[in-house]
């Protein structure tokens, strides 16, 4: 239904509407964390009941909002600051998030995993890795806050993102190496696309989960 829509707002009030947009109505509660602060709401496309919500710490409804649950281990005391949730295709109870750790304390750059849903994640890939490139070439992965990722739709397993080459803008959204991680083997592997910068986007082909398109911000060509 085009015109039914539900959206997510501050201390993850969700709203809803059935007119497309046109009016909204307040649906169930907030957090109730008593904060302003939010990067994100994210449904399950299984069940449009069941939410993710990342902000100073995270929190998951599956009542539509009627209630919200703290999500493992991210504190809003410690000021883990979450950006992201990506739902796999795949099996809707693996999930992956990307967010800063104990901001506070020991701060870490991480995306984290989770098998059940969103109810709890466990660490997978943290900034400073070390990755080889397909040319043979060592990098160390740094993450940006919100990264482009992309579930594989066959695979929970694997999830493509992307990350920049450089430490001097950890904000951008724009990642400038592919990056392709598979949580079975805990195996990441770094694809440096050449000539091209700036990859804002990402989808799989519908048909074909062998391909991937890539929305990009700039494309530098040689010898132009």
């Amino acid at each position: 239904d085009a015109l039914h829509i539900r959206v997510g707002t501050i201390d993850c009030q969700i709203y809803e509407s059935f007119d497309g947009g046109t009016s909204f109505a307040p649906l169930g509660g907030p957090a109730n964390s008593g904060d302003t602060t939010i990067f994100t709401v994210e449904f399950d496309p299984n069940d449009f009941d069941q939410a993710l919500c990342g902000a100073k710490g995270a929190y998951r409804t599956t009542d539509a909002g009627q209630s919200w649950s703290t999500i493992t281990p991210f504190d809003f005391d410690d000021t883990d600051l979450v950006y992201l949730f990506e739902f796999s295709p795949a099996d809707p109870r693996r999930v992956w998030a990307r967010a800063n750790l104990d901001t506070v304390g020991n701060y870490s750059r991480e995306i984290l995993v989770s098998d059940d849903g969103g109810a709890t994640f466990s660490p997978a890939i943290a900034q400073g890795e070390l990755v080889y490139d397909q040319t043979g070439v060592e990098r160390t992965v740094m993450l940006s806050n919100q990264p482009t990722m992309a579930a594989d739709p066959v695979d929970p397993n694997l999830l493509h993102f992307t990350w920049t080459a450089s430490s001097c803008c950890p904000y951008v959204v724009e990642g400038e190496i592919l990056c392709r991680y598979d949580h079975y083997f805990d195996e990441l592997r770094a694809v440096l696309v050449e000539g091209l910068n700036g990859i804002n986007s990402m989808a799989f082909n519908p048909v074909d989960a062998g391909v991937i398109y890539l929305g990009l911000e700039s494309e530098n060509i040689p010898g132009t």
